[in-house]
């Protein structure tokens, strides 16, 4: 019993340790474009719930420190794109491609000075409604830009009130509809409507609890990115959120790593109906992180 409470403290301290105040981290460097082979190491997870199926799960190998911090994912085509929590875009296929390669671009422009983490926090992502390119949520700064599709150019900067959010606690999640988009916040508590010149909130109901990200599923409801912190690690889930009724409730536990922290999530509809749900995890610079991708099938 005592090395097992030994050992949930000295994982509970790296995870807590992991997410102390952004302004402390290290500077930011921005670096220069680019394009280099990327490694799938297969890896073994706890076994998961019967809601869904674990399609495989994979662990991403680069040597550019910038996959470090991915904290937002998006599908284009058979690719993903990424958004990492340090103003990086980065773009890698699905596993089994050919001779994979793995794209780092810096963000354009940021909120905040090009050599300052603090302000360059992007946490979310989502296609503009108009197809101009793609949105972006910077967290600590609390500010949306839209970029074009190939994040060459900054198309429009949108201040969000942050007063309600702290510092760390603004939009962790956004999701493109075919008119506007979804503002999710990190508390859970708060998702609001953007039509691109106002904003207005939604009834959320009861709160799904602390949210890294989202996505809109074939159905219009909308798949909230759940995650807590337990004395033994990580504890990441899956809740459902209908928009027409203002309604959550939760729908799986994703069985994955004690120190695995689930940042981003996008979703795919497949032959026969189900749909994919693909989730990556930020390794938080961590010696002991790992950044992840993880696909489970769901049929609703």
């Amino acid at each position: 019993m005592k090395s097992f409470i030994l050992s949930s403290l000295a994982i509970a301290s790296i995870v807590v340790g992991s997410h102390r105040p952004i302004e402390r981290l290290p500077n930011r460097s921005p670096l220069q474009q680019r394009r280099e082979p990327l490694r799938f190491e297969p890896v073994h997870l706890p076994p998961q719930g019967a809601a869904l199926t674990r399609v495989g799960a994979w662990e991403l190998h680069a040597t550019d420190r910038r996959l470090d911090g991915l904290s937002a994912l998006a599908i284009e085509g058979s690719s993903f794109v990424a958004i990492s929590d340090s103003g990086v875009v980065v773009r890698f296929p699905k596993p089994g491609s050919p001779n994979p390669t793995i794209k780092f671009r810096d963000l354009p422009s940021g909120p905040g000075r090009s050599d300052r983490k603090a302000g360059n926090d992007s946490e979310a992502i989502a296609r503009d409604p108009q197809d101009r390119g793609w949105w972006v949520a910077f967290e600590s700064i609390h500010q949306l830009r839209l970029y074009d599709r190939d994040f060459r150019r900054t198309l429009a900067v949108r201040p969000l009130d942050g007063r309600r959010w702290h510092e760390n606690g603004g939009v962790e999640g956004l999701v493109g509809l075919t008119d506007s988009l979804l503002l999710v916040a990190e508390d859970g508590d708060t998702i609001e409507r953007f039509d691109g010149s106002t904003i207005s909130p939604l009834d959320t109901g009861p709160s799904a609890g602390r949210l890294s990200d989202a996505t809109v599923l074939p159905d219009g409801r909308i798949l909230l990115l759940t995650r807590s912190l337990t004395p033994l690690g990580f504890r990441n889930g899956l809740a459902l959120y209908d928009s027409t009724r203002g309604a959550t409730k939760p729908l799986a536990r994703l069985a994955l790593g004690h120190l695995d922290n689930a940042e981003g999530i996008a979703a795919e509809t497949m032959p026969g109906g189900a749909i994919r749900l693909w989730v990556a995890t930020d390794r938080d610079s961590r010696a002991r992180g790992r950044t992840l991708l993880a696909a489970f099938d769901w049929k609703p």
